[in-house]
C-alpha cells in the first residue's frame, strides 16, 4: 500500500507538470471568415505554441451585441465597419480598427438550377427559389444595395441569419440560389456555382479588426492581429476567396 500511494503520487506529479501553460486568446469573427480563419488558427499555434486560439463564428450583428453585453472576446473581426464603429462608440476596442482584407458579393447556385439562373435578373423568376440574408446583418444590407442599384426586385423564399445558412441552402438543394459573398463561393466547392456581379452593380466589403478592450489585456490578442497581417495571413486569406491587401495597422 505504501508503495502504491508512491507510485500514485508520482503519477499525479507527472500529470500535473504536463499540464498546458498556454494562453488562451478568443477571437469573434464573422462567419464568412470560418474557413480561413481556421487555418490561420491550426498554422498560429504552431508557430506559438504558447497561445491556443478559440473562435466564435456568427453574424457581425450578433457578435458585436454580444460583445457589448460582456462576452468574453479578445479580438473582433467584422463583415462591415459599421458594427467595428458600435464597439468602438461603446469603448469596447483598443486602439484602432484597421481593414485587413475586403470581399464581394456573388451569386451563389445550386447545381440542380445552373440552367435556370445566370444573373440578378432570374432571381425575380418564380420558379427560382432564392434565399437571401437578414437585412439587419452585414451581407443582407450589401445584398439590398446590390438589388436596389441592379433594379431587381427578389422575394426570397427565407432569410438567413448569416451568409453560412445561404449557403447551406444552397448547396443542400433547398434553394435555388442565393446571394452570398465570394468567399463564400470559393468555400462551397464543386456543391455550387458561383455567378459574378458586374462591377458596377456590386460593392466593396471592408473588413475590419481590432483588439477589444478585454483582449488588451492579452498579448495573444495583438499576436493574433500580426499574423493575420502578416504575408502568410494575407496568403490563406486570398486563397479562400478574399483579397489581400497587405500589412495596414
Amino acid at each position: 500500500m505504501k508503495r502504491f500511494g508512491i507510485a500514485l503520487g508520482c503519477v499525479v506529479l507527472t500529470l500535473s507538470c504536463g499540464q498546458s501553460n498556454t494562453q488562451s486568446v478568443t477571437v469573434f469573427a464573422a462567419s464568412s471568415l470560418q474557413g480561413a480563419f481556421q487555418q490561420l488558427g491550426s498554422e498560429f499555434t504552431k508557430s506559438h505554441p504558447e497561445y491556443d486560439v478559440t473562435f466564435s463564428f456568427d453574424s457581425s450583428t450578433q457578435l458585436s451585441q454580444q460583445i457589448i453585453d460582456g462576452a468574453p472576446a479578445d479580438v473582433f473581426a467584422s463583415a462591415d465597419t459599421s458594427n467595428m464603429d458600435l464597439l468602438v462608440l461603446n469603448n469596447e476596442v483598443a486602439g484602432n480598427p484597421g481593414v485587413f482584407t475586403t470581399n464581394h458579393l456573388q451569386i451563389l447556385v445550386a447545381l440542380s438550377a445552373v440552367d435556370r439562373v445566370h444573373s440578378l435578373a432570374d432571381l425575380s423568376n418564380r420558379d427560382v427559389v432564392v434565399v437571401l440574408a437578414a437585412p439587419d446583418v452585414p451581407l443582407g444590407r450589401y445584398t439590398v444595395n446590390v438589388l436596389a442599384i441592379a433594379g431587381v426586385t427578389v422575394s426570397p423564399a427565407s432569410y438567413e441569419t448569416s451568409a453560412s445558412g445561404v449557403v447551406s441552402k444552397v448547396v443542400s438543394g433547398e434553394a435555388d440560389a442565393g446571394i452570398v459573398y465570394s468567399s463564400d463561393v470559393v468555400s462551397a466547392g464543386t456543391a455550387a456555382v458561383g455567378i459574378d456581379i458586374p462591377s458596377d452593380t456590386n460593392v466593396e466589403v471592408l473588413y475590419p479588426i481590432a483588439v477589444t478592450r478585454r483582449g488588451a489585456q492579452h498579448p495573444g490578442a495583438a499576436e493574433w492581429m500580426k499574423f493575420v497581417l502578416s504575408s502568410r495571413g494575407q496568403d490563406v486569406l486570398h486563397q479562400y476567396g478574399f483579397s489581400s491587401i497587405g500589412d495596414q495597422l
